[in-house]
């Protein structure tokens, strides 16, 4: 990636109403493109090939109860593209959070907080950060993103 392109999103969520809101959120940063967005899991590996993005933001609750994430964490990792995947959780995926970094997420955004103004600078910075510094990814991975509140 050119360090002067957009970063390429591609927005993974279940709720419609959030997908548009983050579609909005992001799609106003200059840096960021969104490229395509899914609330469905058999979607997400087509709009992977076909837009190619830098990064995949997942919702940690797709699918029911969130039974569809990380097997397409999984699925995603083990497929032979570059992007990087940044999950969005809620407070209460804990687990979830810390399976998902361990499988190879470059990173976690905090649901409960996504839409306060500081939360949408830590956002834009973390995406920035992890779309441009494949070495950085797993090292911000495991030291900031499981405490970190946006």
């Amino acid at each position: 990636m050119d360090a002067d392109s957009p970063i390429r999103i591609l927005l993974v969520e279940t709720q419609a109403l959030l997908r548009d809101a983050l579609h909005a959120l992001i799609s106003g940063w200059p840096t960021t493109e969104v490229v395509a967005a899914s609330g469905l899991r058999d979607e997400v590996l087509l709009l992977v090939a076909e837009s190619r993005p830098d990064v995949i933001v997942l919702d940690l609750g797709l699918g029911e109860h969130g039974s569809d994430a990380l097997p397409l964490l999984t699925d995603l990792l083990k497929n032979d593209h570059p992007a990087r995947i940044i999950v969005l959780a809620g407070d209460s995926d804990t687990s979830l959070r810390v399976q998902a970094v361990l499988l190879g997420a470059a990173g976690v955004v905090r649901r409960n907080q996504a839409g306060s103004c500081p939360g949408h600078t830590h956002i834009a910075a973390r995406l920035s950060n992890v779309a441009r510094s494949p070495s950085a990814q797993r090292t911000m991975a495991m030291a900031g993103s499981m405490s970190t509140r946006v």
